[in-house]
Formats: C-alpha cells, structure tokens, sequence
C-alpha cells in the first residue's frame, strides 16, 4: 500500500503561497505608507481632478461677473485683486489638494485666468501686415434658462 503524497503537497502549497501573498500585500502597503510619510508626497488623480474643478468654477465666476458688467476685460489677469478674490474663494474647501499639487495662489490665478482667456469669444483686427487677436466681451448677459421635460 502506497500513499499518494500529491493531494497533500499541493494543498500545502497552496496554503504557504496564499499566507506569502498576505505577507507581501501587508509589506507592500506598509513600504507605500513610509515611502508617503517620508516624502510627503500623496498626489492622486482625484486632487488633480478637484483642483481643476474649483478652477472651472473660479473661471465660471469671473465669465459671470464679466457677463454682468461687475468687471471689465482688462481686469482679467492673475495680479487681479478681483481674480484672486474669486480664486481664493472657489478654491477655499480644496487647499489640501493645492498644497499637495504644490501650486501657489499666484499659480490658481493664472490657471483661471489661462482657462477664461480660452473661453472667451475673440475678435481679430489687421491692420497691413499686422493681425491682432484679442479677446471680446460677451455681448450679452449670460442667462440660465430651465428647460422642463
């Protein structure tokens, strides 16, 4: 009579595998854990993303006030006090993740700044060979209209 050692092995390795893969996830997190302490870096996607969000609603805010007459064009630059008023506001719940991204207020401001410029009407003027391209002013008010279903 012979004993077939096969089951046996393979479930005993399967069990030791299993508890080196528990060992190593733990390592694992543990290694990531002390890599962030250490160096203070905790950068996620999602920072990225909720920074940018407050800079469309900074940038929503200062097109508002453009379309309302409350600032005028040549206002829109970062040294702006009204820009940097409107920034720091609409980024006031996110200043972990824009201490995390590293970016000052000086760098939010130009970022909305950068993204109203795009999003503003333009109008080009030639004059000889020279062509400038400048932005516009809405030419009307802004309005939100509901639409039910």
């Amino acid at each position: 009579m012979s004993v077939d050692w096969a089951p046996i092995v393979q479930t005993l390795v399967e069990v030791v595998a299993t508890a080196l893969g528990v060992v190593a996830m733990a390592l694992a997190n543990k290694a990531i854990t002390v890599f962030e302490t250490r160096t203070n870096v905790q950068l996620t996607e999602q920072q990225r993303a909720t920074v940018l969000g407050a800079v469309q609603t900074a940038a929503g805010a200062v097109k508002l006030e453009l379309a309302k007459g409350g600032m005028a064009l040549t206002d829109v630059h970062a040294a702006s006090p009204q820009i940097n008023a409107i920034t720091t506001e609409a980024t006031k719940g996110v200043q972990e993740s824009v201490a995390a991204l590293g970016v000052t207020p000086e760098g939010l401001a130009k970022m909305v700044v950068g993204k109203v410029g795009n999003e503003l009407p333009t109008t080009e003027t030639t004059a000889g060979d020279v062509s400038v391209k400048t932005a516009a002013a809405p030419a009307q008010p802004i309005a939100l209209v509901r639409k039910d279903s």
